[in-house]
């Protein structure tokens, strides 16, 4: 439980978003601005993936972000049946920072001498990769934003231990019970309805990316739906009309689902993290 939790305050700087990280559907959005890479004590080029390591970063984590860009360039495929196509750079950092992981326009940084990586499962470290590669491609498809972020911070959630569960690394059932457990522990019903939840990088809701993940497989009504997130950025108009035409109800209706739903869960066990 307490790994897993660590993975949800990795989550709390997960991805601090440029400001282009929506658009407009029916053309290509501009390409934010993306900070220069660190310099790199060895360079892993996989597709149109420039991977840096900085020196210190152990063969162990190598491994893990390869095989995290792999599968999710893969998962994007076979479920939305396009990749992330510009070029996008992966800095490994074998210290610490601010966050522990961040996508700002193409470029991908993530520290791995942070606890917040470091302490937390195998899945959960693919997840935190796939996660960040699916913000850029929802930069690169022009997703639209909502305004507490909790869909585009759920979606890459939701898409990111899809990953990780397709790669053998842990169940549906498994990850869905530690969420509804983080839920029920970061204070159950008396939570703020989501809506009202900050996902900036300061918070006072902890279990945030975890109601954010449940409210994301209550629309997608779980994995097997997860193509349905695509709309975001293939349909027209402000982010609550394309939320409509995704998900074929106005978002005000959902808040409203949503909070009966989440209300209405029981607790899995305590130790219902121990697999994830």
């Amino acid at each position: 439980m307490r790994q897993y939790l660590a993975s949800r305050v990795a989550c709390l700087a997960v991805s601090v978003c440029a400001a282009t990280c929506g658009g407009s559907s029916g053309s290509a959005p501009t390409a934010p601005s993306t900070p220069a890479p660190t310099t790199s004590a060895a360079t892993v080029v996989i597709g149109n993936f420039t991977i840096n390591y900085e020196a210190g970063v152990s063969s162990g984590d190598r491994t893990v972000v390869e095989n995290g860009v792999r599968d999710g360039q893969a998962y994007f495929q076979s479920r939305f049946d396009r990749a992330i196509t510009s070029p996008v750079t992966v800095d490994i950092r074998a210290g610490t920072g601010a966050f522990v992981a961040q996508a700002l326009g193409y470029l991908i940084t993530i520290y791995t001498g942070d606890t917040r990586w470091s302490g937390i499962s195998l899945a959960s470290r693919h997840r935190t990769v796939v996660h960040e590669a699916f913000h850029v491609l929802q930069t690169e498809t022009g997703w639209a934003d909502d305004p507490n972020r909790w869909l585009r911070e759920g979606a890459a959630e939701y898409v990111g231990y899809g990953a990780a569960i397709a790669a053998g690394l842990t169940t549906y059932e498994n990850l869905r019970n530690c969420e509804i457990q983080i839920y029920i522990n970061g204070g159950g019903t008396a939570t703020p309805r989501l809506e009202e939840i900050t996902f900036a990088l300061v918070s006072p809701v902890n279990s945030r990316y975890a109601i954010a993940w449940l409210a994301v497989d209550r629309l997608a009504g779980g994995l097997s739906g997860t193509r349905v997130l695509k709309g975001m950025w293939e349909r027209s108009g402000t982010w609550e009309q394309r939320f409509e035409q995704t998900f074929g109800k106005p978002v005000t209706v959902f808040y409203d689902e949503f909070a009966a739903y989440r209300d209405s869960l029981m607790s899995p066990g305590s130790n219902a993290c121990a697999l994830v």
